[in-house]
């Protein structure tokens, strides 16, 4: 019989309820579902875009409403792209689009489609750009895009309809049980994030097969490339601006995934290289000395031998800007969420030169580490993509990148007002608690239920970061459309 572990978030604070959560056997998946407590009675009216027919204003259009659109369309609710990707006429638009870019930066009183898509992707003309246009044509890319689309499927495609969450002035009951204690009412609720076998295999095989996260650049570029061709194709209505909607959607993930992900990765500077130029110049000395004086049977001395091989090597050494015998340092560059929490790659370190040896030593970071933070990355990065959400602070990667625009971003040195500090206060106590629910039923109570700690931390922040996420939304939402006023969410989880 299915077990649940619950909790409930008030104006009042935080419950936890865990019990015999922490006595359960592994089940075969674990969820977080949510129940809305009440909605307004009068909540504002979303207003719609003005039909628009030229290109540049269509796609205009549809930017303004992946931001605005408060529903919880998950890609999967319109539809993912239908055509393959990976097409021959996305790939020649998107090529034609790195072309444009090439040319140096584009005003930012230029509209044209072009200039849009550009000033839309903050990576374009640097170096983690580099290398993209080959890989369109690549025969590796179809296989990495579709790894990338599933990536995103996962966090994205949930049972249930989550727009239920949303305040809904036909919708006024409070949904709580009938003892009125706050608990959430004994239905099947809204499911926020699920932790089975899908989930495991794509959040930790095929997650961590894509090289470098290129498949998310990829997935930008060809996604921009079929807007291209969608805003330039005859209109012919809702129909068109439908799927215009949903590839741009899909290029808001897609590029969001990519910057997040490239200063997780600090700016590609993740390899610290040290290295020991005496060291490494004695040990080499050493053994093309010997080298030579076996060949000259001893008519040089040893000793001279080695004063110049070491002088040319130090010639070698000691050039500047294609220096061979460089140390390179860890870029300083980090992912700092909406909410101003940040994270980066601990980075990978090799030694050259010490211990007697010219073999590289490296060190790499644990995976229990860097697993649960790249899904956090992962799951931050679908949710901003699309939808409205509280201001993000000001040195957010979001911000820092312009990915946000200037109205959703605080200014510097500017704390949050009240609204946004109690809906960042519920969200981060959702993710404390979808987190410990979700780890207590995964782990059975142990460790060795799962017998694996790193894949157990990605799947609980997994479910704690999507948590976060979504009450971020709700709450957002109810600000929005009720005054400021805020409404509890209650969140359950539970084994299947």
């Amino acid at each position: 019989m299915p077990r649940s572990c619950t909790f409930g978030l008030s104006a009042g604070g935080l419950v936890l309820l865990l019990g015999g959560c922490s006595s359960l056997s592994m089940p075969k998946s674990a969820s977080v579902v949510a129940t809305p407590f009440k909605s307004c009675s009068n909540p504002k009216e979303n207003q719609s875009a003005a039909v628009a027919s030229t290109p540049d204003a269509r796609l205009r259009n549809a930017f303004v409403w992946a931001r605005t659109e408060p529903a919880f369309q998950r890609l999967g609710s319109l539809g993912l792209p239908t055509a393959p990707l990976v097409a021959r006429e996305n790939i020649q638009q998107a090529q034609r689009l790195l072309q444009v870019a090439s040319r140096g930066a584009v005003s930012r009183t230029d509209q044209s489609v072009e200039a849009q898509l550009i000033r839309a992707i903050p990576w374009l003309n640097t170096a983690s750009g580099e290398g993209v246009s080959e890989t369109l044509a690549s025969q590796d890319a179809q296989g990495a895009v579709q790894q990338g689309l599933n990536v995103i499927d996962v966090v994205t495609n949930h049972d249930g309809d989550r727009s239920q969450l949303l305040p809904d002035k036909t919708r006024d009951v409070p949904q709580t049980n009938a003892a009125g204690d706050g608990k959430a009412a004994d239905d099947d609720g809204i499911e926020v994030a699920s932790v089975g076998e899908r989930e495991r295999k794509s959040l930790t095989s095929d997650f961590q097969k894509m090289a470098a996260f290129r498949a998310f650049h990829l997935v930008t570029l060809l996604a921009a490339g079929r807007i291209m061709q969608e805003v330039n194709a005859p209109y012919d209505g809702a129909a068109a601006s439908r799927g215009l909607r949903t590839d741009v959607k899909l290029f808001n993930v897609a590029r969001f995934l990519s910057t997040y992900f490239d200063a997780y990765f600090r700016g590609g500077q993740f390899i610290q290289l040290t290295f020991d130029q005496s060291g490494a110049l004695d040990l080499v000395t050493k053994r093309i000395s010997a080298r030579i004086g076996e060949k000259l049977n001893g008519a040089v001395p040893d000793d001279q031998i080695k004063t110049i091989v070491a002088g040319e090597l130090g010639k070698v050494c000691g050039k500047r800007g294609d220096d061979p015998c460089d140390s390179l340092t860890l870029g300083t560059t980090s992912f700092v969420t909406r909410a101003g929490f940040s994270v980066r790659f601990a980075g990978i370190g090799l030694n050259v030169g010490s211990g007697q040896s010219l073999v590289p030593q490296a060190t790499y970071p644990k995976a229990s580490e860097f697993g649960p933070q790249m899904i956090r990355v992962l799951v931050e990065a679908i949710f901003d993509a699309n939808g409205p959400h509280p201001k993000a602070v000001y040195g957010s990667t979001a911000c820092a990148t312009g990915l946000f625009g200037s109205d959703e971003c605080m200014a510097a040195n500017i704390q949050a007002d009240e609204l946004t500090m109690r809906i960042d206060m519920f969200a981060a106590g959702a993710e404390a608690l979808s987190s410990a629910g979700v780890g207590a039923l995964i782990r059975g109570g142990s460790v060795s239920a799962l017998n694996n700690e790193a894949v157990a931390g990605m799947l609980e922040t997994f479910a704690g970061v999507s948590s976060r996420k979504l009450v971020e939304r709700v709450l957002k939402a109810q600000a929005d459309s009720c005054l400021g006023r805020l409404y509890p969410v209650s969140l359950r989880v539970k084994d299947q």
